[in-house]
């Protein structure tokens, strides 16, 4: 009696692992997922008003101020669809998107080491020309994080697929 007790807790805690690796799995591997979309997102955006205003469609400052909102919109949209694990994770790295006045005096100061309010209009231009291009760039440790993330769901699927079809 005590050994079939044994063996269904055994079995029981086994069950209970195989669903907890499942569920890992799969919010690792659409967190990957969603990352990408992100980046594909956010390059067309800065490729489409590199454009815009290359072809004098649109002032470089008209959209460094459109691509700031569109980037942080469609960060939170992301989000939305981002694991609560992955959304803690990308939320503690940056609670928000920046403003365009923090962009700004970002780029002002490591471009040409001085406020914004300082440029002359050609280097605010510069500065605004490198918002639009930094809202196509993706940090590289995230990509490299969800990129491993996305692997060892993919590994647990694995995992799991396999012991089906051993036991």
């Amino acid at each position: 009696m005590n050994q079939v007790y044994d063996r269904s807790a055994l079995e029981g805690a086994l069950s209970e692992m195989e669903s907890v690796a499942m569920n890992f799995a799969h919010r690792f591997i659409s967190d990957g997922k969603v990352r990408m979309n992100y980046i594909n997102q956010t390059r067309k955006l800065a490729q489409e008003y590199r454009t815009r205003v290359t072809s004098g469609a649109i002032s470089p400052e008209e959209a460094a101020k459109q691509v700031q909102v569109i980037r942080n919109q469609i960060l939170e949209a992301q989000r939305l669809r981002t694991s609560d694990i992955g959304r803690a994770i990308a939320i503690k790295l940056k609670n928000t998107g920046l403003t365009l006045t923090e962009l700004t005096e970002k780029y002002a100061q490591s471009k040409f080491g001085t406020s914004f309010s300082n440029l002359s209009a050609a280097k605010q231009n510069k500065v605004y020309l490198e918002i639009i291009d930094s809202s196509g760039r993706a940090r590289p440790s995230m990509n490299a994080a969800a990129n491993r993330l996305s692997k060892l769901g993919e590994g647990f699927w694995s995992l799991q697929l396999g012991s089906l079809f051993i036991t």
